[in-house]
């Protein structure tokens, strides 16, 4: 069988798309990058079945992969959350609120005294070290997802590994999954 650049091209896509994810500092850019993620991504095990499955051997190799893709949290929660995206109108993501934050100028450790504000104004500071002021800017973040009338949770755990259901993570776990699926069908399949 011969190589095909179809699933590479659609993972170097995903790729772009986290890489552009990273670089967004609007929650609603951010969420945009996670739906192209998504199509991408799907894209890539489409793509490497309509290549592979021309071998009669592509059932019996492919079905660890497809079982990992239902039943892993963190590979059965993407592809519902493109299905969600794609086929719904429900959301896949939501908006954190931003916010100020109030740290020590150095050190670790900060104890407010008391704080007073006014009409939303701070007026009144009193700790026990200089402090400093973060704008923390609001994100866009993953929510559980509704595909077929089923509840996705955001997945907590990736091949029995616990993860933090954040885009980012998420997403290089996922490449990785479907960059070693690649890597595996090109030395099995292609002579």
């Amino acid at each position: 069988m011969q190589h095909s650049d179809a699933p590479w091209k659609a993972l170097k896509r995903a790729r772009d798309a986290v890489e552009s994810m990273k670089a967004k500092k609007e929650p609603a850019e951010q969420a945009e990058c996670w739906q192209d993620f998504l199509v991408h991504l799907e894209r890539i095990w489409n793509k490497a079945e309509a290549h592979f499955s021309k071998s009669p051997k592509w059932g019996g190799w492919c079905s660890p992969y497809a079982r990992l893709r239902k039943k892993d949290p963190l590979l059965s929660y993407l592809r519902h959350a493109r299905n969600a995206d794609e086929h719904t109108t429900n959301p896949i993501s939501t908006k954190t609120n931003g916010g100020i934050a109030i740290n020590p100028a150095q050190g670790s450790s900060l104890f407010i005294r008391r704080m007073e504000t006014k009409d939303g104004r701070l007026v009144r500071l009193d700790a026990d070290v200089p402090v400093r002021f973060q704008i923390v800017d609001g994100e866009a973040v993953p929510i559980p997802v509704i595909d077929s009338g089923v509840e996705y949770a955001l997945p907590t755990s990736h091949r029995d590994k616990p993860i933090t259901p954040k885009f980012v993570e998420m997403a290089e776990l996922a490449i990785r999954f479907y960059e070693d699926a690649l890597k595996n069908a090109e030395t099995f399949f292609v002579k």
